[in-house]
């Protein structure tokens, strides 16, 4: 069994310097962070102004985009858990998009996509470690052209008849691409269960937790407290700015206010939620650890069985081409060094290594598209949540800022006696 943590009165000081010197000097715009260990909170501070001018506390609503991948990826486990599915299941037998797949392979000269079949089927692992073969346009001029022939972009991929039929870019299971697979398998869900995601998501997570204020729908109580506009930092003076440029239409879609209720709910991105909210859930998976110190508080009930909390930390990659795609992510930044990363089922990013000053081999991390990032590290016994509201994504300030915190709650950790 793991110890129990506080953090030194010391550390707590120097993260609350960190962040406000950062929003002061205007490096950042205003930054949330909070850490946990199995016991709750072992500092929460947020700091900077909202648009009424109000300081942002852990209860200001923000868009947390791709962290939903968490949340959607333990919603599949539970359904692994109760035996409506299992992760090698052919999730086209589910899904009509994905009953025959086929692999775009370029185009003919008369312009016609060159589609063929599949050899592999696509699992309910492949969607959720993102080696499916679907893919992003971005990272695909092939596909950005398919998507454009068929008349789908920006404006009409709500349609779910578009969105959910679209070709793979290689054969599944070969490789790693990040992807909107984990909107598939918020599709997959709704299928099992005859419910919407965010009614799912409610009855099997937020409500089990106490997560009032988490949701797809922009409810009048969260519009109240969705103050926090998105910003902009100018790459090319490093300023930063109120208002996405119009010719950013990529990030102009994501940084709109939402729809009341969107035509797509998303299990890939679209949450909104707290960093109060989000840390109650990354409390309960510390607390779900083997090693956890405490045990679950009475009445609540684990979300997932033990087998699928382990597969959360696990890889579950086993073509060494996957390994070698992911190992893009940034080293520094996301692990120590290039290709210390697997994927695993739950949504999570592995560091496979141990990270001096920081978070042990095992960790499982991942962020939102607005500079909003968390992680888990269950051999320590610790989580986090930080970061801002702000576009372009990866921006390098906000992950120094975001890095230097954990470093302080690492560096000031205090081991607790046992009772």
């Amino acid at each position: 069994m793991a110890p129990s943590l506080s953090l030194s009165d010391s550390s707590k000081v120097q993260v609350e310097e960190l962040i406000k010197e950062s929003v002061n000097s205007k490096r950042t715009p205003p930054f949330f962070f909070t850490a946990v260990s199995a016991n709750g909170p072992l500092v929460s501070f947020n700091f900077g102004k909202d648009q009424n001018g109000n300081q942002i506390s852990c209860d200001t609503v923000i868009r947390i985009h791709s962290m939903t991948k968490m949340v959607t990826s333990i919603a599949a486990l539970q359904l692994v858990d109760r035996g409506l599915i299992t992760l090698d299941t052919d999730v086209g037998e589910h899904l009509p998009g994905l009953a025959h797949p086929k692999v775009l392979q370029g185009f003919t000269e008369a312009g016609e996509p060159i589609l063929v079949e599949a050899k592999n089927k696509v699992t309910l692992t492949l969607l959720l470690n993102h080696s499916s073969g679907l893919a992003s346009e971005g990272d695909f001029p092939d596909l950005a052209r398919y998507r454009k022939l068929k008349g789908l972009n920006h404006e009409t991929e709500d349609d779910p008849k578009l969105y959910f039929d679209q070709p793979l870019v290689f054969e599944p299971g070969t490789r790693y691409t990040y992807s909107p697979s984990t909107d598939f398998v918020g599709k997959l869900i709704e299928t099992l269960t005859g419910l919407s995601l965010e009614e799912y998501f409610q009855a099997n997570i937020f409500k089990p937790l106490g997560m009032d204020s988490t949701s797809f729908l922009l409810t009048p109580n969260l519009a109240s407290r969705l103050t926090l506009p998105i910003a902009w930092r100018d790459l090319s003076t490093s300023n930063i700015q109120p208002d996405i440029p119009s010719d950013a239409a990529f990030y102009t879609r994501y940084g709109a206010v939402p729809p009341a209720s969107p035509p797509i709910q998303r299990g890939g991105g679209g949450l909104l939620s707290t960093t109060y909210d989000y840390t109650l859930l990354l409390t309960h998976l510390l607390r779900l650890s083997p090693n956890s110190p405490v045990p679950l508080p009475q009445g609540e009930k684990r979300l997932v069985s033990e087998d699928s909390w382990k597969k959360m930390f696990e890889g579950s990659f086993t073509d060494e081409r996957a390994i070698e795609d992911l190992s893009i992510h940034k080293p520094g930044v996301h692990g120590p060094r290039s290709g210390d990363q697997q994927w695993s089922v739950g949504g999570l990013c592995l560091n496979l290594m141990d990270w001096e000053g920081r978070r042990k081999a095992g960790s499982g991390y991942w962020a939102g598209l607005s500079n909003i990032l968390f992680f888990i590290d269950p051999v320590t016994g610790v989580a986090a949540m930080g970061g801002s509201q702000m576009f372009p994504v990866d921006d390098e300030i906000i992950e120094d800022v975001w890095a230097q915190a954990q470093k302080i709650v690492y560096a000031g950790l205090v081991e607790n006696a046992s009772n």
